[in-house]
């Protein structure tokens, strides 16, 4: 049987021990390199820090909102799309105990949510035509995308993580013929040089096709096609080049048993969605790990909610990594 994994920032999270990479540590960044006025080229001197860093933190008591049901259907349904009810639910469930929010608590795509709803909510305020709103919403989700791009980037520091890899992971990568990860980073290309590596949600080095005009050299990086957003339905089509048009082919047509390591499966779901809709993937096996609320039994059971037509083993990633030290 073909066997494929599909890799997220988990592997980066276990092997980083400056603990660098999660969306806390990330957005900590972020919120420096604002002040630091580092973005002001990038966004061509229109705005400045002050300005800049008012922005994101409008964005943090939008998610308090959200989990207090403050926002109305009428809100919701005037955006057009029914997944927006969908992660409104979500994020009420996943935020219902961690209010008041900050840069500490939100998760990096749940920053596109809010804006998503901010700018609804504007939109409706002032109102601004349907068009407007749509322009003002793609230059919203860039500006955010291009700070939080190279949040993660970290002066290319994330790209060194493979050198702290144990060199025993090898054993673990030769039983599988197809590698995906959702990481824009090179680590696993530059710890693997013999596979090729597949970046589903795009890589650092590799420039958007459909990008604006490159406004900032020094940051070349942010117009890497790096696919971020609340949405999957963006994250399945809209926002994709077309390497990543082909990638997503790739994954579409994998036969066999598909390991998921590192992949959260509420911020992801187009990916489980390509797989229940792939009928020669005949079983998924899932490394989770134990906290709170989250075990096994409650695991699988999403899980067979999201890929019902599949057999699912889940498996401790703790696990895992204890035996890859």
């Amino acid at each position: 049987m073909n066997k494929s994994i599909i890799i997220g920032n988990g592997i980066n999270i276990q092997f980083d021990d400056k603990k660098s990479y999660t969306s806390s540590a990330i957005m900590e960044r972020v919120v420096k390199n604002v002040q630091s006025g580092k973005y002001q080229e990038l966004f061509g001197n229109v705005i400045s820090p002050d300005e800049l860093i008012q922005v994101l933190e409008a964005l943090c008591p939008v998610v308090d909102n959200v989990v207090a049901g403050k926002y109305s259907s009428e809100t919701l349904e005037s955006g057009g799309l029914l997944a927006l009810i969908g992660e409104y639910q979500n994020m009420k469930e996943n935020y219902e105990n961690s209010v008041p929010n900050s840069f500490k608590t939100i998760q990096l795509e749940d920053y596109f949510f809010a804006m998503e709803l901010l700018n609804l909510s504007l939109g409706k305020k002032v109102g601004d035509a349907e068009e407007h709103v749509e322009i003002l919403r793609k230059n919203a989700f860039l500006g955010l995308k291009y700070m939080i791009v190279d949040g993660i980037f970290n002066d290319g520091q994330i790209n060194e993580l493979y050198k702290s890899f144990p060199d025993n992971l090898h054993q673990f990568f030769e039983g599988f013929q197809n590698i995906f990860t959702i990481n824009y980073d090179l680590n696993l290309d530059n710890f693997l040089p013999d596979y090729e590596i597949v970046h589903l949600h795009g890589a650092f080095n590799q420039i958007d096709q459909n990008a604006p005009e490159k406004k900032c050299v020094q940051l070349e990086h942010v117009y890497c096609n790096a696919v971020m957003s609340w949405s999957w339905l963006d994250k399945y089509g809209s926002y994709l080049d077309d390497t990543l048009k082909k990638d997503k082919t790739r994954l579409s047509t994998i036969d066999g048993e598909v390991s998921i390591l590192g992949v959260n499966p509420t911020n992801d779901e187009q990916i489980f969605l390509m797989l229940a809709l792939n009928p020669t993937v005949k079983s998924v096996v899932y490394y989770y790990k134990e906290r709170t609320g989250i075990n096994s039994a409650s695991v699988s059971a999403r899980l067979k909610k999201q890929i019902p037509n599949k057999t699912i083993n889940v498996r401790s990633v703790d696990k895992l990594w204890n035996k890859y030290r």
